[in-house]
């Protein structure tokens, strides 16, 4: 099998399903509507972008709007609404508006390594610098709840990109994971009495919590104990890892070389599936199913897909 270079991507593709890396990659298909949590972290890392780079971050969110306002109704309340992302970034960018970080309009840069005649290939979203001088490698992730450290131990991309800045003579200082929390503040409930609900486990943070007693009439003093509550609830929150260790980085990027030795010495013939039942969230899930079957799959793929430019 020919591959031109290797990325995070298509080893982590690979390594999940051959199935699924041969739909994507040797096929080229692409589903016509992204899915969910796709569609959404595609689209606030363009609003990053556009912000770091200097540009307004309100036109990459009006492409979604586009996009929002072809879905049908049912199908659209399970999509973000434009106004729900533009919420994320004005609410992200308030956490962070005394970070003390400069992008200098450093973001997503192309990276290109080579390991033992394989070509390595990644996009850093950014590379901030702090008030110290020290450089970041800066990697945005969205969630629906933020991950611990033992998701952070998974994620095999950024210390990839440091081994790749390194291996260029590029200096980083360390990398920076820089999370988002896709899912709004739950504002809470005015009851029959006229007062907020002090549900103790509310999904809420401290500004929307605020805006709410305001929005109603209501004195902040009353919900001064809530409002110490939902001020500890994070929704952005940022990782700082100094450097990692050269054992790390060793362990990291041969391991990555050999599942992209394993890809060079595939036939190209078969590709295997992993069936599991994690299979249901695979965009790939519909044609799959029914090719496994027997089934002719060239009408789900005209009507779901569109094929990737070469």
């Amino acid at each position: 099998m020919e591959v031109d270079y290797f990325s995070q991507s298509k080893v982590k593709t690979w390594r999940r399903c051959q199935k699924s890396y041969d739909y994507k990659y040797e096929q080229g298909l692409k589903r016509k509507t992204s899915p969910v949590a796709l569609l959404r972290g595609t689209t606030l890392h363009a609003m990053l972008e556009a912000q770091i780079k200097g540009t307004d971050w309100r036109e990459p969110l009006a492409t979604y709007k586009e996009v929002y306002d072809t879905l049908w109704g049912e199908e659209a309340e399970d999509y973000p609404s434009p106004e729900e992302l533009e919420s994320t970034i004005i609410r992200y960018n308030k956490h962070w508006a005394k970070d003390g970080l400069d992008y200098g309009g450093r973001a997503e840069i192309e990276l290109l390594a080579e390991y033992k005649g394989m070509k390595f290939k990644g996009i850093i979203d950014a590379l901030p610098d702090d008030q110290h001088g020290r450089r970041w490698l800066d990697d945005h992730k969205t969630h629906k709840t933020l991950p611990d450290e033992h998701t952070r131990f998974s994620d095999i991309q950024t210390v990839l990109y440091y081994w790749g800045m390194r291996e260029n003579g590029e200096h980083v200082d360390g990398i920076l994971w820089d999370y988002l929390r896709t899912k709004p503040p739950t504002a809470p409930e005015l009851l029959k009495n006229g007062q907020l609900s002090k549900r103790k486990n509310i999904d809420c943070d401290a500004d929307t919590y605020l805006a709410t007693i305001v929005a109603n009439g209501l004195n902040p003093a009353d919900y001064a104990d809530m409002l110490a509550l939902t001020a500890k609830n994070t929704f952005f929150k940022r990782v700082y890892l100094p450097k990692p260790s050269e054992t790390l980085i060793t362990e990291v990027v041969e391991d990555f070389f050999g599942t992209a030795r394993e890809m060079l010495n595939h036939d190209g013939k078969r590709f295997c599936r992993n069936m599991t039942r994690d299979c249901k969230s695979c965009s790939y899930y519909q044609l799959c199913s029914a090719e496994v079957r027997g089934l002719d799959g060239s009408f789900i793929k005209k009507q779901l897909f569109t094929i990737r430019p070469a």
